[in-house]
């Protein structure tokens, strides 16, 4: 079996990237005798490293997928044209689409599988496009992907579910393959190299709660640092800092740095507040093993993997109560209204004054973690690819959308 992906967001240093490198590397691994071939349109030399076995087919494009398909831009016709002339000829049994940000139309016999991971945009279109126009594109770019997909592909039973009722499509052409965390993401000891990445980021000898993701006004870090101030008027807890790990600087995505830091200035939190900026992944599980706690503010998320590797880590996880961070955090975290900071306060209040409750979320965290794997991950989208491999094609069934 041939099989194509689509590698244009392997250079995103989100989840969409991250979904794409590992989900991509596990399939390799499985060796079944099958052609992977990946379509990029980046030097491959400023790419992460790309599966030992894997046939990577080069696209000439003005510039990457990865960062053209922007909250402020969208990619020239030109470059999805030479993406999806290239991916088409190669005429693959299985072309598949890691995620529905970088689709292009494509023509052949071949079966095409796009992931759709969340339905974030839908819902909360303020909060993920600057411009009524970039919404329309999308709008757009998702009407293609129901009209050619012949399976979509999700990452939680609560997306299955919100792409069913928002797109109309079949339950039966949705596939959940859910996320994990990277073997790198495990607990690490209070020891130097712990003391010496804390002293970079200023937090040796701080109490801490941490953020790690996009800074999207979705993500909600607002009521985060709302909570916080609340917070810190105790003066048990007046020396709590909160760290916000995302790369503020060169994400494409729409972007809440600037409000929030007019926000935090306007809440006199002074350096209260850490932006670090994009954070290697070395690093990033020393400081969540460092955190007192872990929280995820969002709105709603389609999986959330940074719960997952906080987790993993063995960091005391706290999440907002929407999307399908229920269903990942399980009984190994406290849930809160993301629309309420008093709610979250009190959260934050209980874990910060609770040793015992901390230790039984640092324990349970790393259990918890251990049920998702991206090996499982690459068996079942494996077994589709092979599912639809073996039948003819036929379009994606849908049914009438209010």
């Amino acid at each position: 079996m041939r099989i194509g992906i689509d590698g244009t967001c392997w250079l995103n240093r989100r989840g969409y990237g991250r979904f794409a490198r590992e989900l991509v590397s596990s399939l390799v691994a499985l060796d079944g005798g099958v052609d992977y071939t990946l379509v990029i349109d980046f030097d491959p030399r400023q790419a992460p490293a790309f599966p030992p076995g894997i046939r990577i087919l080069p696209v000439a494009t003005r510039q990457p997928g990865a960062r053209a398909a922007a909250a402020t831009g969208r990619r020239s016709l030109a470059d999805m044209w030479a993406t999806s002339r290239a991916i088409s000829r190669e005429r693959f049994d299985v072309v598949f689409f890691p995620s529905a940000y970088t689709y292009v139309p494509v023509t052949g016999p071949g079966q095409v599988v796009v992931v759709i991971h969340d339905v974030i945009a839908e819902q909360f279109p303020q909060h993920v496009f600057p411009t009524r126009l970039a919404a329309t594109f999308w709008w757009f770019k998702l009407l293609a992907v129901r009209r050619q997909a012949d399976l979509v592909m999700t990452v939680s039973e609560a997306s299955r579910q919100g792409i069913a009722e928002r797109f109309g499509i079949s339950a039966d052409r949705i596939v959940v393959v859910p996320e994990a965390a990277d073997p790198i993401f495990h607990a690490r000891p209070r020891d130097d190299a712990m003391n010496d990445i804390l002293q970079r980021f200023s937090l040796r000898g701080c109490r801490f709660v941490l953020y790690v993701g996009g800074i999207s006004p979705h993500k909600n870090l607002g009521t985060l640092l709302d909570a916080v101030v609340q917070l810190r008027r105790d003066p048990a807890y007046a020396d709590c800092r909160v760290v916000l790990v995302g790369d503020y600087a060169g994400d494409v995505f729409f972007s809440a740095y600037d409000a929030l830091r007019r926000q935090a200035e306007a809440l006199g939190l002074g350096d209260a507040v850490c932006f670090t900026g994009y954070v290697a992944d070395e690093d990033l599980a020393y400081l969540y093993s460092a955190a007192e706690a872990f929280v995820l503010p969002s709105l709603l998320e389609g999986f959330g993997l940074p719960v997952i590797e906080a987790m993993a880590c063995g960091a005391a996880v706290v999440a907002s109560r929407r999307g399908a961070l229920p269903e990942v955090v399980g009984d190994a975290g406290l849930l809160f209204d993301p629309d309420r900071p008093g709610e979250l306060c009190d959260v934050l209040r209980r874990v910060l004054s609770d040793a015992p409750l901390r230790d039984r979320l640092r324990r349970l965290g790393p259990q918890r973690a251990a049920e998702f794997s991206w090996e499982r991950a690459a068996r079942t989208t494996w077994s589709a690819f092979r599912s639809l491999a073996d039948r003819s094609k036929s379009p994606l069934r849908t049914e009438s959308v209010g």
